[in-house]
């Protein structure tokens, strides 16, 4: 082949292998296509309740973290401040003044309570509030960084770096749909940031510098009813919404639909549309929400009928084998269409290659992996679903056999044949030359 047809043809390969990595996670061809998706970047779809990842598409892809910074500032916040939430604080002049974007409106020498910042943070995404939470915690926001850095490792986000405590695009921030996932879960655990991320408004009293004022939760799946009904829904429950110029529009909602708790990630999406208003990204969101509760249910993948297979026991009464099950019933959320003997595979690792009678019903004797597109999905340990009793005669003979028939037992026979043999010999020998002694004493004493 010419070398410049070669190259051609490689640089095909290329291009054909970057595209299919592109592609989203497999839907079966009878569900129907998810919309939206076309107006947005990043999506993650998470069944909360079991982590099954439903759906995704450069979900690996790093992105600027924009408004999911504040899930992390409030984390931190509400850690390290849970017993000051009544507490007023005094606004001291550097947060006004480096704080840009979405504000509350924070004044030099504002006083204000700990858990009305905390709520301006959480529900409006103001910059200043999350500016004042990360002062009063670190005393700076360099150190509050470190700090939110920090949790991120522990946490597992190791595509996630911050930069600051508002999410405001910087250079380094970096984040991914996964990432976020990890923590919008630990969110959703939190009862004093799940009190305020459900709120479509709230009421902040007037303070010393500042008149009473209602905020709007940015997350319009939650607040639409107020502002922009066309998006509220009901189901949602959180989380978290905002936008920057280098991550575009981001949401991440969290809603009950079909009694499954439901978590859509959705980046890079924009707030206009053929000309229009269109906040694409809570579009796709609910979307992806409501396309999972219309298509995928929990389904029983094994239970204690499922014969996963059979293990060899030796020495057994009646049997040289056993059935092994699942210990309990192993329940998967799956596509309503999917044939799980297509989409699924299993891996046994057993806790060894033989057992020895007598074996005990429900004997745990290795576990079963289950993977879906290659990513393991669930494990349960396996048992056995009968018992069997030891034949004594049997493990008698054997063991006698097995000692017979053993090298060690083969060389000390063989070293107790050579020590008989030779104490044989060495006795007739003895006895030997005693007859001849006294046949030759018996000879001389005729002779005289």
């Amino acid at each position: 082949m010419p070398r410049k047809k070669l190259r051609f043809t490689c640089f095909l390969l290329v291009v054909f292998t970057i595209l299919l990595s592109l592609l989203p996670t497999a839907v079966t061809a009878d569900t129907p296509p998810i919309p939206y998706l076309d107006r947005v970047g990043g999506v993650l779809l998470l069944n909360m309740e079991c982590g099954t990842v439903v759906y995704e598409r450069q979900a690996n892809t790093r992105v600027m973290p924009a408004s999911t910074t504040k899930i992390m500032t409030s984390l931190i916040a509400i850690e390290h401040m849970s017993d000051r939430m009544y507490e007023t604080v005094t606004v001291p002049a550097i947060i006004p003044q480096m704080t840009a974007g979405l504000n509350m409106g924070l004044q030099a020498n504002e006083e204000i309570e700990v858990r009305y910042l905390l709520a301006a943070n959480i529900i409006s995404g103001a910059n200043d509030a999350a500016m004042m939470l990360a002062y009063l915690v670190s005393g700076s926001q360099q150190d509050f960084v470190e700090l939110m850095n920090q949790r991120a490792e522990e946490w597992g986000m190791f595509d996630t770096n911050y930069v600051n405590a508002t999410g405001i695009d910087g250079e380094g921030a970096r984040t991914t749909p996964h990432d976020v996932s990890r923590i919008a879960l630990r969110a959703k655990e939190c009862r004093v940031f799940m009190r305020y991320a459900g709120q479509a408004t709230f009421i902040i009293p007037p303070t010393n510098l500042s008149a009473q004022q209602r905020i709007y939760n940015r997350n319009y799946l939650v607040s639409g009813g107020f502002i922009l009904p066309v998006y509220g829904r009901p189901e949602v429950n959180g989380l978290n919404a905002g936008n920057t110029e280098g991550a575009g529009t981001v949401v991440v909602a969290t809603a009950s639909v079909n009694n499954t708790m439901l978590m859509a990630i959705v980046f890079g999406g924009s707030n206009r549309y053929a000309g229009q208003v269109s906040f694409s990204c809570h579009l796709a969101a609910w979307a992806l929400i409501s396309w999972a509760g219309e298509n995928y249910s929990y389904q029983t993948v094994f239970d204690r009928s499922s014969i996963v297979g059979e293990i060899s026991v030796a020495f057994a009464r009646g049997s040289d084998y056993i059935t092994v099950v699942p210990r309990d019933t192993v329940v998967l959320f799956l596509n309503n269409n999917a044939d799980t003997d297509e989409i699924l595979t299993t891996r046994i690792e057993w806790l060894g290659e033989e057992f020895i009678a007598p074996v005990a019903a429900e004997t745990v004797v290795g576990t079963i992996f289950i993977y879906q597109g290659g990513r393991r999905i669930s494990e349960m340990e396996l048992i056995t679903r009968n018992s069997l009793s030891l034949n004594q005669w049997q493990y008698i003979i054997t063991g006698i056999y097995n000692i017979v028939s053993s090298t060690a037992f083969l060389i000390g026979a063989l070293v107790f044949a050579i020590i008989c043999v030779w104490y044989i010999l060495t006795t007739a020998g003895k006895r030997y030359r005693k007859q001849e002694q006294e046949r030759i004493a018996h000879l001389k004493k005729g002779d005289s």
